[in-house]
């Protein structure tokens, strides 16, 4: 098996996803029922399982970041990956997964 390499940018991506959804669980999202929701996920696939799902969002992540880092006058970090998030991740499910075509 072949791991893929991704660059320091990368790696601060997925720290500042999983950043963002620790405040989801943690209740600091200020979207409604989305606590529960990511806590019923979390005790069903565990924190490490959660992670792993997280890190799946990346090159989305990045990729939506390309197209807009250009012209967004907020925070990468506690701005852009938060929204990210709360746009195109379905938390409805045994697991969080990214809407299929969009928000």
């Amino acid at each position: 098996m072949t791991s893929k390499q991704y660059p320091p940018s990368s790696l601060e991506t997925a720290a500042v996803a999983w950043q963002a959804v620790l405040e989801i669980l943690n209740g600091g999202a200020g979207q409604k029922g989305l606590r529960a929701k990511a806590n019923r996920i979390r005790e069903e696939i565990g924190t490490s399982g959660l992670r792993l799902t997280v890190l799946e969002w990346v090159d989305e992540i990045d990729a939506a970041w390309a197209e807009v880092k250009d012209q967004y006058d907020q925070p990468f970090d506690w701005e852009f990956v938060p929204a990210w998030i709360a746009e195109n991740i379905d938390w409805s499910g045994k697991q969080p997964v990214i809407h299929k075509g969009g928000a």
